[in-house]
């Protein structure tokens, strides 16, 4: 839901095993779920992102789309008031979401919580309320152990200062 339109057809370009039209079918859904977060008319939405250090550091798509996306975060992070975004450091040790883009839904009731694993080429739903608990006491794990917002927003502007260094 963070990613820029460059920094999405730059991750699904790696993934060449699909038709052209998939992929860009992706792109929209994908875009869309990022224009949900400016809705108006759904004040309720919010989203608490951990990013892996490791992500925020790969060099997707090259230098000027990792600026931008670096930058469309930091961006996102000082305005939106549903937005929390977290950097979980490089040394904070291996974790069960380890390599993974897993999203908890968590929906006002009667509705389930679900899990969304986005994989390399499709991406899985779980809504089994045993595994959402677990999956959702991971998450909690990981955000004791990743940076506060502030910090976080700071360690983004780091990197975001050294790639434009290079």
């Amino acid at each position: 839901m963070l990613q820029t339109e460059g920094y999405a057809q730059a991750l699904l370009r790696w993934n060449n095993l699909q038709p052209p039209e998939v992929l860009e079918r992706v792109l929209k859904l994908r875009l869309a779920r990022s224009a949900a977060l400016n809705r108006t008319d759904r004040p309720s939405l919010r989203l608490w992102c951990i990013l892996g250090e490791a992500a925020l550091r790969s060099g997707v798509g090259g230098p000027a789309v990792m600026r931008e996306q670096l930058e469309h975060l930091v961006t996102m992070t000082a305005l939106q008031d549903n937005l929390v975004v977290q950097v979980l450091p490089l040394d904070s040790g291996a974790h069960a979401f380890m390599g993974l883009t897993v999203t908890l839904y968590d929906f006002p009731p009667p509705a389930p919580r679900m899990l969304h694993f986005d994989g390399y080429q499709r991406g899985a739903v779980e809504d089994r309320e045993a595994e959402v608990c677990d999956a959702a006491h991971i998450m909690n794990l990981l955000r004791a152990k990743a940076l506060g917002h502030e910090a976080s927003g700071e360690s983004i502007r780091a990197i975001l200062r050294e790639l434009e260094e290079r």
